[in-house]
């Protein structure tokens, strides 16, 4: 049998990958029954020897730490995939640590970095502001993926770290501004909590920049404060929306947000997109099986995944300078968006 992946494990063991990067890591946050199901399932596949932790510390130096902030996000799930793959191409063992919301991601790294003593790092999701000093900290290579951060008077040298993802500000904008140009002028969009720092930021920053460049002010855009990238908060949301706006376009800065707005609206009796069309952001599969299928701005994740590893170990063997690296999404109109006009 092929050497299975982490994702491979979680849904043998019908659990999450977080849980089964924490039975890899010996961590006790773990049920006694969830961590012998996931167990079973190493043994039987071998995935690891049974002494894992022994083989884990001898094999810490060889290792990629793989911070993950967001890990109920599908995105991430599919990226980890061809990043395990790559990671172990070169003979090294991947260390997955999630990162809950609350928690700074770059503290996480730091502790992981005196714990187990990666090579490298890549940092999946977070915000895209760090001071300097925190990540000379790290003491390793590291690449942001999905992330770039952006430059202020105590953020990092942007010659002392890699960066892959898309140009979520610009691609917001240049999508919002189609969106109008194929006759839309009522928008709303389901955006960040307040004080939010990640990219869903950028993607609002973006949204509202395009629209007023357009002649329609802020004050004139509905918005909605998601307190989660899920479903259920983008039902919410939506849900909260309808009630005090009229629009013709909604706006999502994450697929699932977007995913749960099309029950909302179908819910209070609203068409998509007759009544209403509605973009996601991402990609995601599951949108193609939602009815209807949602119209979104696809991310190229499977490459973009693959060359924050070969960039990192680039890194590690001293072969290139570091690197900011930009990737052109893909929009796919699918079923739940309409132009109102022909576009310009």
């Amino acid at each position: 049998m092929n050497k299975l992946t982490i994702t491979d494990i979680a849904k043998l063991a019908n659990t999450s990958v977080s849980t089964v990067s924490r039975v890899l890591n010996n961590q006790q946050d773990v049920s006694p029954t969830t961590r012998k199901r996931v167990q079973a399932v190493i043994e039987k596949n071998t995935y690891m020897p049974n002494n894992s932790a022994r083989n884990l510390k001898r094999l810490s130096m060889k290792a990629i730490g793989v911070i993950i902030k967001g890990f109920t996000n599908p995105l991430f799930v599919s990226m980890l995939t061809v990043i395990q793959q790559e990671i172990e191409k070169h003979h090294y063992l991947m260390l997955l640590e999630p990162v809950e919301t609350s928690q700074d991601e770059v503290e996480a790294a730091i502790n992981l970095c005196r714990e187990k003593k990666p090579q490298g790092l890549i940092f999946m999701g977070g915000n895209f502001e760090h001071s300097r000093s925190m990540l000379d900290q790290l003491g390793v290579p590291f690449v942001m993926l999905t992330t770039a951060l952006q430059q202020t008077d105590d953020g990092p040298d942007p010659e002392s770290y890699s960066s892959v993802s898309i140009d979520d500000y610009q691609v917001s904008y240049d999508l919002t501004k189609s969106l109008y140009q194929h006759g839309h002028r009522q928008f709303a969009m389901i955006g960040p909590s307040a004080g939010d720092l990640s990219i869903g930021s950028l993607r609002l920053r973006g949204f509202l920049a395009a629209l007023l460049d357009c002649g329609v002010p802020e004050q004139e855009v509905a918005t909605a404060k998601s307190q989660a990238y899920s479903a259920q908060a983008g039902y919410d949301s939506a849900s909260e929306l309808l009630e005090k706006a009229e629009f013709t376009c909604l706006v999502c800065i994450a697929d699932t947000l977007a995913i749960g707005a099309l029950r909302a609206l179908h819910d209070k009796g609203y068409k998509v997109p007759e009544d209403i069309s509605v973009v996601g952001f991402d990609g995601l599969d599951d949108g193609n099986f939602t009815i209807p299928s949602l119209a979104t701005v696809k991310q190229p994740e499977a490459a973009m995944a693959y060359r924050s590893v070969t960039l990192l170990f680039d890194h590690i063997y001293k072969k290139t300078d570091h690197q900011h690296i930009t990737y052109e999404p893909e929009f796919l109109a699918r079923e739940s968006f309409r132009p109102l006009t022909q576009g310009t």
